[in-house]
């Protein structure tokens, strides 16, 4: 998306997302998000499943997470309405629930 800004990810997600992952010395403690096995095996489509894993990537101990719109769909590169689309997808598999951003 032309004109962007940088996307406010902790620094170990921000280096894995632009500088690429190098597999040869992983480890299982780094920034990755775990899918239960019900949206695994749920008819959604690849981006529904991605953001699912995305949200999980901004998301605190107690699993609520507010992203932007704009930062989802800079993320998944895709547009707003793909973003509302795919968050449809989820909510009606009830994988999450939408409330409105605290103030």
């Amino acid at each position: 998306m032309k004109g962007s800004a940088q996307l406010p990810l902790p620094d170990p997600v921000a280096d894995t997302y632009h500088k690429g992952i190098d597999m040869t010395h992983c480890s299982d403690t780094g920034p990755f998000a775990m899918i239960p096995e019900r949206v695994l095996d749920a008819p959604i489509s690849d981006r529904a499943f991605r953001l699912y894993g995305v949200l999980g990537l901004y998301a605190d101990d107690s699993g609520k997470c507010w992203p932007s719109r704009a930062a989802l769909a800079d993320l998944l590169r895709c547009s707003l309405y793909a973003v509302d689309r795919a968050l449809a997808e989820l909510d009606d598999l009830e994988a999450i629930r939408r409330n409105e951003r605290p103030q």
